[in-house]
Parts: structure tokens; sequence; C-alpha cells
């Protein structure tokens, strides 16, 4: 986890570019800090700017407006050697992978030490330990179309962490992937993380990947950073409608599109309330239902529910809706007790 040192700074980035006579802004007033020996996770549907934001990082693409820092060094389009040595503190992997086919695995894995000068017997060091930490000892003479596809994404960490970098980019390197390799690759990028204090900077559409190896997240939408701050926060409490989304698609909370209709956002002497439980650590393993309904005296109706580990930690959400409306105050007041958060989603006729 990060040292608290800041190891990748944009502040106030813009991208604009000329389609057809007309301004497209790919990015928008973009601020994200990330600290070194971190993993950041930036999140959003296609079309997002994404991409684009990634490869603000290494200038790949140049900001209309803002700035990008390094480890504490600011960068230029034209600082010539300076930008290229900072570039080399920055490895990159990709969803297809960018190996050479007509290389072997171990060719691929030294180009960039070849790039950089290096001598024959530092490059056969080298790679045989980066094939060592990707588990690929034995395929060091095998092509990639002799590969799998998670042995192919191995290769390409590998390679992007041929030159010791500080910093690695993960443009949807696992989106090509089955969930079972997706998994072993999320699980090699913490350990290379852990090992090597690797600052990891990673965007993808998938609230698993999220889930899976972020510390934090921001989420981007049609250019703008919409919401950011801590994994587990972010799931139990989203802010934004975008956020919400992806949160609810991903944990299955989305509740029937007639109940929605019928969600009203006044209480009448009729409704129901319509309540949002979420909550973390002690709170997910206790029995709340069980004592929400001895303590307030009313009937419960359970909606939706799932629960979650996210970071090493329980996490949960429960849509429900009290059967005594005299007891919403008095219910919501005690859940909060414990440490749970209730958010009123409205109220429903339950007479329909």
């Amino acid at each position: 986890m990060s040292n608290g040192a800041l190891m990748i700074s944009l502040q106030g980035i813009s991208k604009t570019y000329l389609q057809h006579k007309k301004a497209f802004h790919a990015l928008q007033g973009i601020d994200l800090s990330v600290q070194a020996g971190e993993i950041f996770g930036i999140i959003g549907l296609s079309g997002a700017g994404k991409s684009t934001l990634l490869r603000m990082v290494n200038l790949l693409e140049h900001p209309s407006a803002g700035k990008v820092t390094i480890d504490g060094q600011l960068l230029h389009a034209d600082q010539g050697g300076l930008l290229r040595g900072v570039r080399q503190q920055i490895g990159m992997i990709f969803q297809h992978f960018n190996l050479l086919h007509s290389q072997t695995v171990f060719d691929n894995i030294a180009l960039p030490l070849k790039f950089a000068g290096w001598s024959c017997s530092r490059i056969k060091t080298r790679v045989e330990e980066l094939l060592a930490l990707i588990g690929l000892t034995e395929k060091r003479n095998a092509y990639p179309s002799q590969l799998s596809g998670g042995q192919k994404q191995r290769v390409a960490i590998a390679r992007a962490l041929a030159l010791h970098p500080k910093i690695l980019l993960c443009d949807e390197a696992t989106s090509a992937l089955d969930p079972h390799t997706t998994h072993n690759i999320l699980q090699l990028l913490q350990e290379i993380n852990q090992k090597l204090n690797l600052t990891i900077l990673l965007i993808t559409h998938e609230m698993d990947v999220i889930k899976t190896i972020c510390h934090r997240v921001a989420v981007l939408d049609h250019g703008h950073i919409v919401e950011q701050g801590n994994v587990v926060e972010l799931f139990i409490h989203p802010q934004h409608h975008v956020t919400q989304r992806f949160v609810e698609n991903y944990m299955g909370l989305q509740l029937p599109e007639d109940l929605k209709q019928r969600i009203l956002q006044t209480r009448s002497e009729k409704t129901l309330p319509l309540l949002k439980l979420a909550f973390r650590g002690e709170s997910a393993l206790r029995p709340l239902i069980a004592e929400l309904m001895a303590h307030c005296g009313t009937g419960v109706n359970i909606l939706l529910a799932n629960m979650q580990a996210i970071q090493q930690e329980i996490v949960g959400v429960t849509i429900l809706m009290l059967q005594n409306p005299e007891a919403e105050q008095n219910a919501i007041e005690f859940l909060r007790s414990l440490g749970v958060r209730v958010e009123v989603l409205g109220y429903v006729n339950p007479v329909h």
C-alpha cells in the first residue's frame, strides 16, 4: 500500500481534439493524485476518456492544458532526454498484449533492455529474473502463438517491468481474458505491487477488477472525474449516478422496474418505507434484521441483498421494506447506532 509519497500528480488536465472543425473535449479539468506503492483504478464506460487519461501520465498524449508531475518531476513535451528517462520509469501493458509474434518469449522481454543498450550478460540475468517472477521460466523459447492469453499477458507484464520502473500503467489489461485467467493476472499484479512497491495505475470498465486489487478509485464520465475515493467507501455509499449504476449492476441491486415506478418521495398513510442499508466489518456479521425486528416490533420484507469481501473487509448492502410505517424513525436510529449506513429510498404503496 502507499507509503505516503506522491508518485503521480495530474492538475487541471484537459484534452481537446478538433473533429470536423468542432472541438471535442476528451478530458476536462482532471485533478488526480496517486501515492507511491498504491494501486489506483480508473473506471468508466466506453468513450469516457480512460485511455486518453492514462496516456497523459507518460505524455504519449499531450494535455491541452494542465500539469503532469511524475515522482516530483514536472513533465513537458519538449524535455527530450529527460522525458525519455522518465518514460523508462513507466511500464505499460495493454489489452491485446502487443507482443512481437516473430520473437520468442525471451526476446520479447529483452526488447526494452536491448533498446536501452544493456550488455548481453545483463540482459540474460534480468530476463531470467523476470521469467521466474511471472512463473514462465520453461516458456523462454516459446513463441506468442504457443501461449495462452494469460501467458501472453504475463510476458507483457515482464517486458513492462524490464527496466525496473516505478510505475506500471495497465490499459484494460484483463478485458481480453476469461474470469479465471483474469483472477490470476490480478493476483500477479498484487504480488508485484507488494514485492516491488510498484505504483500501479489501471483503467477498466469492470467493477470486479476495482474490487479485487485497487486501494482507491476514480470514476470517469464524459471526460470528467465525477467521484473518487476509497474503494470500500465507494461500494458502500456511491454518490454519483454513474457510480451507483456500476455498483448496483455489479452487486445485483437493481430493483424491478415496476417497483421503481411506484416509489414516492413523500410518505402517506398507506405507504411503507423503503430503506437501503450499507454495512461493513463487524456490522456485516451481526443478525441485523432479527435485531431490527425485535427492537422495533416490525416485520421486514427483504427485497435485495448482497455481501462482498473487499480488501479483506466484509461489505454488504440490503434493500428492505418496513411493514410498520410508524417504526421508520426508530428503525433508522437503531440501525445507525450499530454503525449501519441507512438511506431512505422512498415510500411504496404495497397494494398495486
